[in-house]
């Protein structure tokens, strides 16, 4: 069931060859499935923006992380496309420039007159796994990371 659910279903699923988000996209173009899957996923990620936008009752900020966030113009457009009427505008050509790919730690990739500010912000989970681990092994872990001292924190410090 476990494998099932992890590895035949989401993409795999909808698409019948290919589990891999790459893969998609680079097939979107001749292959309905894998237009429909990336579809799915725009359509659903969309829904969440406005619930979460909707629960939050105002919103300063949309921030795109990790993965997909950080590295895919393509669907960060597709995801903002059509949330003008919740304030989020994209600025495409900020859009196309902020890839951590291609060294962009972080950047605002709405327009100057969106109400809600969209940002870029690349990540680095193993570094934090490595510091976290490190912590813990010295004693000085705290659980609230607000409160760690990270190194990357340290750099943002300095600039």
């Amino acid at each position: 069931m476990q494998k099932h659910l992890n590895k035949d279903s989401g993409l795999m699923g909808l698409t019948e060859c290919f589990a891999d988000r790459r893969d998609v996209e680079e097939n979107k173009d001749g292959n309905d499935k894998c237009r429909l899957a990336i579809d799915t996923e725009v359509h659903n990620v969309k829904k969440y923006i406005g619930a979460y936008m909707a629960e939050l009752g105002h919103t300063d900020a949309l921030v795109f992380t990790a993965g997909v966030g950080e590295n895919d113009d393509y669907l960060r457009e597709r995801f903002c496309t059509g949330l003008e009427n919740l304030g989020i505008k994209l600025d495409k050509e900020k859009n196309a420039k902020a890839l951590a790919r291609k060294g962009v730690d972080e950047a605002v990739i709405s327009t100057p007159d969106s109400r809600v500010k969209v940002f870029m912000v690349a990540t680095n989970e193993e570094l934090v796994i490595v510091e976290d681990t490190l912590a813990i092994m010295n004693g000085t872990y705290n659980p609230n990371h607000l409160k760690m001292d990270y190194s990357f924190a340290k750099q943002q410090k300095t600039r």
